[in-house]
């Protein structure tokens, strides 16, 4: 550009830096960006930077895990004026934050499990592993209470009507509560959501299990982050939220609570509206408490349509509007995960059904075409409603649930899920009923048909051959069942002839087909 005569702008900067936060392989892409960033900042410079270049530099930070230069560029961002932080800003330091949390070293204790063993000092290796995960616990919640104390700076900042609130960056402080490991700060999303969007808790806010004497790794870890806060240098951000967010530990979590009185106005302009990626954010944090009145409140109110009578009732037992929120596959996803720990297959049927019901609705709209739809159920959408089934055993209609379910793979996908068909074929197996058995094989019988041929000719949708892990999978089945047909025609019934009769057929040609099979992969070999 400067040999043709062309002076970059102040769009060419925002090209480049966005550029460089786009290519995190990059190893010098830090170090480019605040070149730039930095050469826009001279007084000669034509070009002034303005908060969209500011966002473009800390994304290029975020991306590249270096939070020593973020906290330097915040450091020069102005409090108040044109270019003072905007919603985007502190969407992208809450998701570094986060990035931070979830990629620091010794997270899952169980993962950095070692055998005893002496190292020659005297101490043992895993006391040494159990003191480092929970010095990295520590350093965690470190990181957790700075995210909280940024966000009481947000807060102030939007009551005042500086900030504008969004979706987005609810989502990147919820996110940061979800990466804890404490019941406290996954609880603290449902307050999260009802201070900036107006939702109110559907669960009494979490208290400890013992208020009057916590417990003694808590305490420690208390003390711990008290010291560590003190000692901690108080130039990592700027001097609006050191001077607005100097919280003690014993002001712990204050900073989502709804002060009445010092709340927005009830225009809808001052809440933020919830996504389909806020639904799924409060239903993982129901998941994590295993809450199920939480998940089916919230699912309730966020998707329903607006009649009063469906509404749930709040912790304060009041009706509220709903929001009307299409749900996707992911929600779907979610909530089928609350109910997988809560062994409720009714409902996870009724979430799949109707999730199918608005798929065919969805193609339809579009010309029958697929992949149009966002309702659209995966292979993995039957499985985990498979095992909500497989795991509600004391439902007298948990067999008739888990057929439902089969049934509906059936008239969605081309190729059956082998993972899905095995779940079934336990479930049956493992209720000790021969008739349940029997009607359980004769459901199989088509999807395996269907099962057949793809290992055959490939998948519908697909020419390359199924993996060998599916193969192996779908051949152990079908074994299986050639021995559970084995059992049941082993008895000798004449009231159940016609039946024997046609499993017998069943039972001919899934042999045949096996020992074709096997007898091709001899062959190779």
């Amino acid at each position: 550009m400067k040999k043709r005569g062309q002076l970059p702008d102040a769009h060419t900067f925002t090209l480049l830096l966005r550029g460089l936060a786009d290519h995190p392989q990059y190893s010098s892409a830090v170090c480019r960006a605040m070149s730039l960033y930095n050469s826009m900042l001279k007084p000669t410079s034509p070009v002034k930077p303005s908060i969209i270049h500011t966002n473009a530099v800390l994304t290029v930070c975020a991306r590249h895990k270096d939070m020593d230069t973020l906290w330097t560029v915040l450091e020069k961002v102005p409090e108040m004026g044109p270019n003072a932080p905007d919603a985007w800003t502190w969407t992208v330091i809450l998701n570094a934050i986060r990035e931070e949390i979830i990629t620091r070293p010794g997270d899952d204790p169980s993962k950095n499990t070692v055998d005893q063993v002496d190292d020659g000092e005297g101490e043992d290796i895993t006391t040494q592993a159990t003191a480092r995960n929970a010095e990295e616990q520590v350093k965690r919640e470190q990181t957790i209470l700075r995210a909280r104390r940024i966000w009481d700076g947000v807060i102030q900042r939007w009551r005042r009507g500086i900030v504008h609130m969004d979706a987005q960056l609810v989502q990147a402080m919820g996110m940061v509560l979800l990466a804890s490991s404490r019941e406290r700060n996954w609880d603290d999303v449902f307050s999260l959501v009802e201070q900036t969007m107006g939702i109110p808790r559907m669960i009494p806010k979490w208290t400890p299990p013992s208020a009057k004497k916590p417990r003694r790794d808590e305490e420690e870890d208390s003390k711990r982050m008290k010291e560590s806060t003190q000692d901690e240098h108080d130039g990592n951000s700027n001097e609006d939220i050191n001077s607005s967010t100097r919280m003690s530990s014993d002001e712990y979590g204050s900073e989502f609570d709804t002060r009445i009185g010092d709340s927005p106005s009830t225009d809808t302009a001052a809440y933020a509206r919830p996504t389909q990626a806020t639904l799924s954010m409060l239903l993982e944090a129901s998941r994590l408490l295993r809450s199920n009145k939480a998940a089916t409140g919230y699912w309730i109110l966020l998707t329903s349509s607006h009649d009063d009578s469906q509404q749930p009732r709040t912790a304060t037992g009041v009706n509220t509007k709903s929001f009307n929120i299409l749900p996707d596959a992911d929600n779907y996803h979610s909530y089928l995960r609350v109910l997988r720990l809560m062994r409720s297959s009714f409902k996870a049927v009724s979430a799949l059904e109707e999730m199918v019901s608005r798929s065919r609705e969805d193609r339809r709209r579009h010309g029958g075409r697929q992949g149009q739809s966002q309702f659209q159920p995966a292979r993995k959408t039957f499985l985990i409603t498979m095992s909500v089934c497989a795991r509600d055993k004391r439902n007298p209609q948990q067999l008739s649930h888990a057929t439902r379910v089969l049934e509906l793979m059936s008239s969605c996908l081309a190729d059956p899920d082998v993972s899905t068909l095995t779940r079934y074929f336990d479930l049956a197996h493992g209720l000790n009923d021969e008739q349940a058995l029997r009607g359980a094989l004769e459901g199989l019988h088509p999807l395996v048909t269907n099962l057949r041929g793809m290992l055959t000719y490939g998948r519908a949708r697909d020419v390359k051959p199924v993996d060998h892990r599916t193969r192996d999978a779908a051949l152990m089945l079908m074994r299986r069942m050639l021995g559970a047909y084995g059992r049941l025609l082993g008895r000798r019934d004449e009231m159940r002839r016609e039946e024997n009769k046609r499993l017998k057929t069943q039972q001919a040609s899934l042999r045949k087909f096996v020992e074709r099979v096997e007898k091709r992969e001899e062959g190779v070999e």
